[in-house]
């Protein structure tokens, strides 16, 4: 039996239907031109050629734009320059001195003699300064700026339209040299960072001393815990000692009263001795109204660095 003759596909046999939304019949597939492999052969072709088709277009078209990715501008090394830390002047000691100070503060007269150095402070200003609020220190220098000594101003505080006098005690290595001065505000990050010695016991210590006084922190990781402080004041005909003499004991009646710590007062009859303990968690250090002892957990570089100057030597 002879086999049926296929069917060829004629385009031109295909006649369009004009009619609106009608259906229009290219041709038709015969039994065997519809098996199901076929099928998804052709539905799979169709399908790689509509996803690559727009890279197909853009590849004929000739473009190659590619999207960049944006990244963030990077400034040249030294494109910008960091903020200039203001550097207070060098002033020339002389009688005709005047420095303003916080824009309401004039600081004149100063005077270098006995082994001191004073001057004034006035407040201009419509309110009173109180120095509790920052950290002011008068450095003295030579006459070619070389540094020799430090002074923590005391924190008083001057009522609007007064003046104050204030002395200070310098080096004996200062007094002839200083020619020149600074008066600078610090920040407590502006102070060094120090290293304390441990005792027997193991406890951190930093010990300050003058002439007459002794004066040993106690720390516990750099933190302040307890302060023993020793005066040992030897008899003098001068007015100063009857005045240190009266001061003391008027202190020592003053600290037993106050939560923490404990004093005594000695008259050794060659001089007085004064011991003085503060327990630091119990204490009001605003109570003693003493500006050489700091509250419990100061920073061992604070109590160093202000004692320092305060004229005590510090190790």
């Amino acid at each position: 039996m002879a086999k049926p003759k296929k069917q060829k596909f004629d385009t031109k046999n295909i006649k369009i239907n004009e009619e609106e939304l009608s259906i229009t019949k290219i041709g038709d597939m015969t039994t065997a031109e519809q098996s199901p492999f076929l099928v998804i052969g052709i539905f799979i072709t169709l399908l790689v050629f509509i996803f690559f088709l727009p890279s197909l277009v853009s590849l004929i078209k000739g473009d190659t734009t590619k999207t960049e990715v944006s990244t963030p501008s990077q400034k040249e090394p030294g494109s910008e320059n960091p903020p200039e830390e203001k550097e207070e002047p060098y002033y020339e000691i002389s009688d005709s001195l005047k420095i303003t100070l916080e824009e309401t503060l004039l600081v004149n007269n100063f005077k270098i003699e006995n082994q001191e150095i004073g001057f004034n402070i006035t407040n201009n200003g419509e309110t009173r300064f109180n120095f509790n609020r920052k950290n002011y220190f008068l450095e003295m220098y030579t006459e070619d700026n070389t540094f020799l000594e430090r002074i923590i101003l005391k924190k008083d505080s001057i009522p609007k339209g007064e003046s104050v006098t204030f002395h200070y005690p310098i080096l004996e290595t200062t007094y002839p040299n200083v020619k020149k001065i600074r008066l600078v505000e610090k920040e407590i990050a502006d102070y060094p960072n120090i290293e304390l010695e441990k005792n027997e016991a193991g406890e951190e210590v930093l010990v300050c001393t003058t002439n007459t006084e002794t004066i040993t922190y106690k720390f516990q990781n750099q933190n302040l815990r307890t302060i023993t402080d020793v005066i040992n004041y030897p008899y003098s005909e001068d007015e100063n000692y009857k005045t240190k003499l009266e001061e003391w004991k008027i202190k020592v009646a003053k600290y037993n009263a106050t939560a923490g710590i404990t004093s005594m007062f000695v008259d050794t009859g060659v001089g007085f001795v004064v011991n003085t303990t503060l327990d630091l968690p119990n204490v009001k250090i605003a109570d003693t109204e003493n500006e050489n002892y700091y509250a419990y957990e100061t920073k061992a570089k604070i109590v160093k660095f202000e004692m320092d100057a305060r004229g005590f030597t510090c190790k």
